[in-house]
C-alpha cells in the first residue's frame, strides 16, 4: 500500500553518529530529494499484495502470486533505506529497521486485516435479506450441497426424491452439529485467526439460525432438482446461466462417448448442476470481495497516518533510539 516512508529520519547508526547538518540543509534536501522508489510505475508494485488479499476469495492462486512483486519491492525499499540516506551513501541499521517495521504494519498486516474485516462485515450485513443468513453461511451451505450432490447418485432416487431430501436434511444437521462441536473445542486465538484470514467459514453455519439455514438449504436443493428435471428433457431451466446451459449442451457429446446412451444425459445434468452451484458460490464471493475493496479504499490513508504518526513516531522510533543508546553505552564501556 504505502510505498515508502518519506519522513526525514534521524541519521543515527547503532555505533557511530555522522556529523550533524543544519535544519536549513535538511529542509533544502527534503524539498529537492525525490525517492525513485516512490515514482510510478515502480510505486505500483507496493500495492500488488493488497490487490492479492482483496481478490483472494475469487482467485486464490492469483491472489497469492500478487504478493511476489510487493515483497520484492519491500525488500528493495528496506535495503535502499539501509544503504542510503537520500542521495548519500550512509548505511544505517536503524533506518532499515524502522522502514521494515513501517512496511510490515502499513503495507502488510493492517491492510490484510482491513480487507478481511470488510469481507466479514458485508457478509454479516447480508443477514438483512429475506433469507436472514450471512453471505458466509449461504456460501458454506452451497458448498455442502455441492459435495452432497457429488457423492449421491440422483438416479437412485429418480422415483423417490422425498427420501433424497430426507437423507440430505439428516446429513446437513449432522454436519452443523459437528461444526458446532469443533468450534467449542478451538481456542480463542485460532477462532480469531480463522475468522480473519481463512477463505472457508464452516463456523458461519453454527452461528446461523438453524431453521432459516435449513429452509435456505432445502430451497436451494429443490431449485436444483427442478432444474435437473428440465435438463433431463433437454429444456432450459429459467434459473440457469447462459454459460452453464451452453456447457450442458456441449458436454453431452463427450459424455455420450464416455458413458454411453443410457447414462450420458444423467451425467450431463449432474455436471450442469455442479457448475451452476459453482457460479452461485462465485457470486457470493464477489459480494464479499466488494466489501474488502470498500474497506481497503476507506482505510488506506488512515492506516498510513496511524502507522507513521502514532506507531512509528510515538512507539517504534523512541524504542529503537533507546536501544541504540544502550548499545552505544555498552560499546563505550567495553572499549574503556
Amino acid at each position: 500500500m504505502t510505498v515508502t516512508n518519506t519522513t526525514q529520519l534521524p541519521n543515527f547508526n547503532f555505533i557511530n553518529q555522522p556529523p550533524k547538518i543544519s535544519n536549513t540543509q535538511e529542509n533544502s534536501k527534503a524539498e529537492t530529494y525525490s525517492d525513485p522508489l516512490s515514482k510510478w510505475p515502480v510505486r505500483g508494485l507496493a500495492y500488488s499484495n493488497e490487490l492479492g488479499v482483496a481478490i483472494g476469495e475469487i482467485a486464490p492462486k492469483l491472489g497469492a502470486l500478487l504478493w511476489v512483486p510487493a515483497l520484492m519491492y519491500f525488500g528493495a525499499d528496506i535495503y535502499d533505506k539501509y544503504k542510503n540516506q537520500e542521495t548519500n551513501y550512509n548505511p544505517s541499521t536503524k533506518r532499515a529497521l524502522e522502514q521494515a517495521t513501517f512496511q510490515a504494519l502499513a503495507s502488510v498486516i493492517l491492510p490484510t486485516v482491513t480487507v478481511h474485516a470488510g469481507q466479514k462485515i458485508i457478509s454479516f450485513a447480508d443477514r438483512i435479506t429475506k433469507d436472514g443468513l450471512s453471505t458466509n453461511a449461504k456460501e458454506e451451505t452451497l458448498n455442502f450441497i455441492h459435495d452432497f450432490i457429488n457423492k449421491s447418485k440422483l438416479t437412485t432416487y429418480e422415483n423417490n426424491f422425498d427420501l433424497y431430501y430426507e437423507k440430505f436434511n439428516a446429513s446437513l444437521k449432522t454436519y452443523i452439529d459437528d461444526v458446532k462441536g469443533e468450534q467449542h473445542s478451538k481456542n480463542i486465538f485460532l477462532k480469531i485467526y480463522n475468522w480473519l484470514f481463512s477463505t472457508k467459514h464452516p463456523e458461519a453455519l453454527s452461528y446461523a439460525n438453524k431453521e432459516k439455514l435449513m429452509a435456505y438449504a432445502n430451497n436451494q436443493l429443490r431449485s436444483l432438482i427442478e432444474m435437473r428435471s428440465k435438463l433431463m428433457n433437454n429444456q432450459r431451466p429459467k434459473d440457469i446461466s447462459n454459460n452453464v446451459f451452453n456447457s450442458f449442451c456441449t458436454i453431452q457429446e463427450t459424455f455420450k462417448k464416455e458413458f454411453g446412451e443410457e447414462h450420458y444425459l444423467h451425467k450431463s445434468a449432474k455436471y450442469a448442476l455442479k457448475e451452476q452451484l459453482n457460479a452461485n458460490i462465485f457470486k457470493l464471493k464477489m459480494f464479499k470481495t466488494l466489501g474488502g475493496f470498500i474497506a481497503l479504499g476507506a482505510m488506506i490513508k488512515p492506516i498510513d497516518m496511524f502507522v507513521e504518526q502514532t506507531i512509528m513516531k510515538k512507539v517504534v522510533e523512541p524504542n529503537i533510539e533507546k536501544l541504540n543508546k544502550i548499545n552505544f553505552k555498552r560499546k563505550t564501556e567495553t572499549t574503556n
